[in-house]
């Protein structure tokens, strides 16, 4: 597969910080969506998943980039969201858990994924949450699909979303443990 140049669709880089330090998501828009419909649909996907987060978490600004431009612009438009909660850190936490959300273009194969730091989650032994298994992942997911028609994969085209999400403390370690 050819790689996609990562300025051919509209990107929101959303960027939050929590207990354990500062981190950036990206988004990227289906060609030709309307900006604010994307931020919108954005802001519904982050709402659903500072639900879980660590007390604290705020998703403080988002920075814009139009299609064909590498230069990402601070949004005047985007809504900081904080999670207010006593779901704290323990000393058994690791500042290096994540849960990865995602879905792929049917028609063009590319991919979408978004890490989420910061999660409450927790872990599984294999290393995955489906819809099932939790009310937070079900909602993310149901948040991302219900955005589905403007949120897309890099090259643009619309995804369908993964009915899951992985967790793990480090990408190579959890894909390296899946194939034994």
């Amino acid at each position: 597969m050819a790689p996609t140049p990562p300025n051919t669709t509209a990107r929101l880089k959303v960027h939050y910080h929590g207990p354990f330090g500062a981190h950036t998501m990206l988004f990227h828009a289906q060609t030709g969506e309307g900006d604010a419909t994307f931020r919108t649909d954005v802001l519904n996907v982050i709402l659903a998943m500072s639900g879980a987060c660590w007390n604290g978490t705020t998703f403080d600004r988002a920075e814009f980039a139009a299609a064909g431009s590498s230069i990402f612009s601070e949004d005047p438009g985007w809504s900081v969201v904080t999670r207010t909660s006593s779901t704290n850190p323990g000393a058994g936490d690791a500042p290096s858990h994540f849960a990865q959300f995602g879905g792929r273009s049917p028609s063009t194969g590319k991919r979408a994924k978004w890490y989420l730091f910061e999660d409450a989650l927790g872990d599984t032994a294999d290393m995955r949450f489906s819809v099932g298994e939790s009310a937070d992942v079900s909602d993310i997911v149901d948040a991302i699909e219900a955005g589905a028609a403007t949120i897309g994969a890099i090259d643009g085209t619309p995804i369908g979303v993964y009915q899951y999400a992985n967790v793990g403390q480090n990408d190579y370690l959890t894909h390296r443990a899946r194939r034994t």
